[in-house]
């Protein structure tokens, strides 16, 4: 409702602005050479509130000829402020995460107990003195990098975490 009383430029923030003014006349060129096509797009924009506060729209716009034969761009929006907010703090944990794991020399693995495949991320080839890409995911694998006397236990470890889903 706020947004019916101001302009799309007044509303945008300046970047957002831009690429709203960039993007009309192309695709408006784009319909009137083949409006046949699916002429509906989907973009993210950042605006400013009244308050200040600036809020992100997933605004969805088709391009179409009116009643009067007159090209028309229409559109309805929806807040996606708290799924911008999401993916950015998910990027942060990620960045986070990596640093950790990159700087604390901890690898990463799985293992599918249904096929025994294991999957080793570069780190882990790296612990173990594997050339990059070379693990070849068997179990068989993983216990040519162990030393002797740690495979008994570490089997049974393996096991005991299998079967009583206790963490490894």
């Amino acid at each position: 409702e706020e947004a019916i009383q101001h302009n799309i430029e007044e509303s945008l923030i300046p970047e957002s602005s831009k690429k709203v003014f960039k993007l009309i006349p192309i695709r408006i060129k784009k319909f009137t050479e083949h409006p046949e096509n699916n002429n509906v797009y989907l973009d993210q924009l950042a605006l400013t509130r009244k308050d200040g506060k600036v809020i992100w729209l997933e605004a969805t716009t088709n391009i179409h000829y009116n009643a009067a034969g007159e090209v028309e761009v229409i559109g309805v929006s929806r807040d996606i402020t708290e799924r911008k907010e999401a993916e950015a703090a998910l990027l942060d944990t990620q960045a986070k995460l990596k640093f950790a794991l990159e700087n604390g020399n901890i690898g990463i693995w799985e293992r599918d107990l249904k096929t025994q495949r294991l999957v080793w991320d570069h780190r882990m080839e790296k612990m173990f003195g594997v050339e990059e890409g070379a693990f070849d995911g068997t179990y068989e694998a993983f216990e040519r990098c162990l030393v002797e006397e740690d495979i008994p236990h570490t089997r049974e470890e393996i096991r005991k975490a299998v079967e009583g889903n206790v963490p490894l």
